[in-house]
């Protein structure tokens, strides 16, 4: 889909495209370990949040999309392709 994309003259360019699936596995035990807490009603006193609870609602896994070309001389027109295949998307800052 991403070479349909391409200007006509570029569209047979040699490309290597990989898409990989990357599992994130957080951990509590980090530096920021021991920082997140919830209120226990039941007995009115904070409680850390464990790996399973503080991260129960994010999202498991998700896929980066790499064009591999033999130069740098198309990046622009490659890396418009790509958002187009993609949608209207941005990476965030922190690549989380």
């Amino acid at each position: 889909r991403v070479r349909r994309l391409l200007p006509a003259d570029l569209q047979d360019i040699p490309l290597g495209i990989d898409v990989a699936r990357h599992y994130h596995r957080p951990s509590s035990q980090l530096p920021s370990g021991g920082q997140n807490f919830v209120l226990d009603p039941t007995t009115n006193d904070p409680q850390v949040l464990s790996d399973d609870e503080l991260f129960r609602s994010l999202p498991t896994s998700f896929s980066i999309f790499r064009i591999y070309s033999k130069s740098h001389e198309n990046d622009a027109h490659l890396n418009e392709a790509l958002n187009r295949v993609l949608g209207d998307v941005t990476d965030a800052k922190t690549n989380m």
